[in-house]
């Protein structure tokens, strides 16, 4: 199964024929999180239908909303029981490498901090929202997080997930860490699967940004990437 989410923000964009999309950079805002990886896959898939159509009939396709947020799709896809794959393909912005662990290095990102209500008097109130991205477990992160609050503050844990160890390719593509989340730890089945990949066109580093793209050459290489892939785990 091939998985990618989409950035509700994008809904009523016309982005055209997907071959076309394959044609030049893609430019627009989501384009390595979200449009490019759909129009490899997408791509892929319909060229598996000409090429391998014994192939295509084992394949499907998931598009899911909500992954930036609450992953909401991903958690209402797993109530689609006939939906049992082997394999899940999920496309996100890996510079053309595979996967090995979702989250890399364990980081902290000190996203809001606010309090008080004026520079000349002691804050009544304060807060601060961070997120942490867990190479160990949330348990362990959370007490932590506990001995160095030490009691001085209360602690609301929001939303988690534990890391990902991602299956070995079964093609001779570079590996690497990514530092990011994803919906695969929201998929419902995920021990049961003989292999999950994380791959995809782009890098993270210009995703969200004014200047976000991903080049053409790597959009037709991550297509005839999962091509072969696929071919390879249905063979």
């Amino acid at each position: 199964m091939l998985n990618i989410h989409r950035t509700t923000t994008m809904a009523g964009k016309d982005f055209g024929n997907v071959e076309r999309l394959l044609m030049d950079y893609m430019s627009v805002d989501s384009t390595t999180e979200n449009e490019g990886q759909m129009a490899c896959m997408v791509s892929a898939a319909q060229t598996l239908v000409d090429s391998h159509p014994e192939v295509a009939e084992q394949i499907a396709l998931l598009f899911v909303v909500g992954e930036e947020v609450d992953h909401v799709g991903m958690q209402k896809a797993n109530e689609f029981t006939t939906l049992q794959p082997e394999y899940l393909v999920v496309g996100e912005p890996t510079e053309l490498k595979f996967a090995t662990i979702q989250k890399g290095a364990t980081t902290i990102n000190i996203g809001i901090i606010e309090g008080g209500q004026a520079q000349n008097a002691w804050a009544e109130s304060a807060y601060a929202r961070i997120f942490v991205r867990v190479t160990t477990s949330v348990a362990d992160v959370q007490k932590k997080l506990e001995d160095i609050v030490a009691g001085r503050a209360s602690i609301e844990v929001t939303s988690y997930n534990e890391p990902v160890v991602l299956s070995n390719p079964p093609l001779p593509y570079p590996t690497d860490q990514v530092a990011f989340n994803t919906d695969l730890p929201y998929y419902s089945r995920l021990s049961s699967l003989k292999g999950k990949y994380l791959f995809g066109a782009g890098t993270i580093k210009v995703a969200h940004s004014q200047r976000e793209f991903v080049p053409k050459s790597e959009l037709h290489a991550c297509k005839d990437a999962l091509i072969a892939l696929v071919l390879k785990l249905c063979s």
